[in-house]
C-alpha cells in the first residue's frame, strides 16, 4: 500500500491490507537487518548517506540507492537493499543499477553490494561486485547501451505529458 505520507500508508494497511502478515515480514526484515548491520560491521559513525537521489546528465538518468557507508577495512561501500528470493537474486538488474548509481556518483566506490532481504522465505544473503561473474566495466557499458536505446526520454516524457492533457482537456 502506498501514500505520499507513511502514517496513511500504515492506516490503509491497517485497515484493507493483512496487517499481521506486514508486521511479521517487518519483524523479520528488522532481525536480518540487525545481522547483516554486524556481518558488515556497520555503525552510525560509517554511514556517509542514506536514500541519496542521484543522477548523470551526461548519460541521462537519475535514481535512488539506499546506502553508502565505508566499511571496517576503509572501502567506500555502494549498497541497495532488496526484497528478492535470495536464492536467485542479485538479478542483473540489481547489478546494471548499482552500477548505474556508482557511475552517478563523484567519489570513488570500492565494493558495490546487494543486500537481499527475504522475508517470504526468512532468508538473506549479501552479494558483492566481486563475487558476480559480470565486470563491473561490462556492467556499465550494457548499462550505457541500454540508456541510448531508450533515445530522448525527455521528449517522449513531454510528448505523453501534452497527450495526456490533451485528453483531460477533451473530457
Amino acid at each position: 500500500m502506498y501514500s505520499v505520507d507513511e502514517e496513511e500508508s500504515t492506516e490503509e494497511l491497517k485497515l484493507n491490507g493483512d496487517w499481521s502478515r506486514y508486521r511479521d515480514d517487518l519483524t523479520y526484515a528488522e532481525e536480518a537487518w540487525g545481522q547483516i548491520k554486524r556481518v558488515r560491521g556497520i555503525s552510525k559513525e560509517d554511514v556517509l548517506n542514506v536514500e541519496c537521489f542521484v543522477t548523470n546528465s551526461g548519460v541521462g538518468y537519475a535514481g535512488q540507492f539506499d546506502l553508502l557507508y565505508v566499511d571496517e577495512d576503509s572501502n567506500v561501500v555502494l549498497s541497495d537493499i532488496k526484497t528478492s528470493n535470495a536464492e536467485y537474486a542479485p538479478y542483473e538488474k540489481h547489478k546494471l543499477q548499482l552500477t548505474a548509481y556508482a557511475n552517478a556518483l563523484e567519489l570513488d566506490v570500492d565494493i558495490l553490494e546487494v543486500l537481499i532481504i527475504h522475508p517470504d522465505s526468512e532468508t538473506w544473503k549479501i552479494s558483492h561486485h566481486t563475487d558476480w561473474p559480470e565486470e563491473v566495466d561490462d556492467l556499465w557499458g550494457e548499462f550505457r547501451e541500454l540508456r541510448e536505446g531508450m533515445g530522448n526520454v525527455e521528449d517522449r516524457m513531454k510528448s505523453i505529458a501534452e497527450e495526456g492533457t490533451n485528453d483531460a482537456e477533451q473530457v
